[in-house]
């Protein structure tokens, strides 16, 4: 992405009105892969937003509160 495509807003038709660092964030990603370097997270962190993600989802659609089963390893 060249600083003329980040001033346009790279794939929008103008810059957001707000800037919730979506941009940011794949920028980071892609530095990290791109350049080597470590990730800040891990698949454990990885799993565990996505197994929250999947009980908001779950207790949404039921009406109800979803207990949360979640061991995380600070390893």
């Amino acid at each position: 992405i060249t600083k003329k495509d980040i001033e346009y807003g790279y794939y929008y038709d103008k810059l957001p009105l707000e800037n919730k660092g979506h941009y940011e964030e794949l920028q980071f990603f892609y530095n990290i892969i791109i350049k080597d370097l470590p990730s800040i997270t891990n698949e454990n962190r990885g799993a565990a937003a996505t197994l929250i993600a999947l009980k908001a989802i779950e207790s949404y659609s039921t009406g109800k509160p979803v207990k949360i089963d979640l061991y995380l390893n600070q390893n």
